[in-house]
């Protein structure tokens, strides 16, 4: 049952996150203002109720985004987070205590911090209790460890994550277990049990 929980889960998650990633979208056809989740002032999702239609709205509107030319995003961070090493990022670590979902279910979503070459990152929305609303970048949700220290680590709140992970207890029913995690455009992994 969690199985299938979980593929339900990451069928649509993939879906939204593959839809809330690309180019700036433009206002509605009809004239009318676009949503903005969030505040951001720009919109990546059209706010809609959930339910059982929410699946194949998300495919529709792929659908829609693949049709048309592909626009590139304005960069929203700086060059001294662009420019963080990999020893660097290793010490930017997302606070479980922050962690979506954190002891109320089966399973809980973690970010990942842009930069290191993840300059374009991901806004993320959650859909619940029947709306999709976006999840602001805050850099309180991270422990920024001494690779870091004396950095200024700018990143507006609108400007979304590099990635994200789930957490399941797969191993240990008292441990939550990273089950997968996707950075960036190209980057994923999907561990089972008893791997690493």
């Amino acid at each position: 049952m969690a199985s299938m929980r979980l593929r339900k889960f990451l069928s649509l998650g993939v879906l939204t996150v593959a839809v809330g990633c690309g180019a700036e979208d433009p206002p509605p056809a009809d004239g009318s203002p676009a949503a903005s989740p969030g505040g951001t002032g720009t919109a990546a999702w059209v706010a809609r109720p959930a339910g059982p239609g929410l699946e194949g709205h998300v495919i529709d509107l792929a659908r829609e985004r693949a049709a048309r030319p592909w626009q590139p995003r304005a960069r929203r961070i700086d060059d001294e987070v662009s420019a963080l090493t990999y020893g660097q990022m290793r010490g930017i670590r997302f606070r479980r205590d922050s962690a979506v979902w954190r002891g109320s279910g089966p399973f809980e979503l973690q970010f990942f911090h842009p930069g290191g070459g993840n300059d374009l990152p991901v806004r993320i929305h959650l859909v619940e209790d029947g709306r999709s609303e976006e999840i602001p970048f805050r850099p309180g949700d991270f422990r920024y460890g001494d690779e870091v220290r004396g950095m200024t680590l700018d990143v507006p709140a609108d400007a979304g994550y590099a990635g994200f992970r789930i957490l399941h207890p797969m191993n240990d029913p008292g441990r939550m277990d990273e089950i997968v995690s996707f950075l960036g455009a190209s980057y994923f992994r999907l561990l089972g049990q008893g791997q690493v």
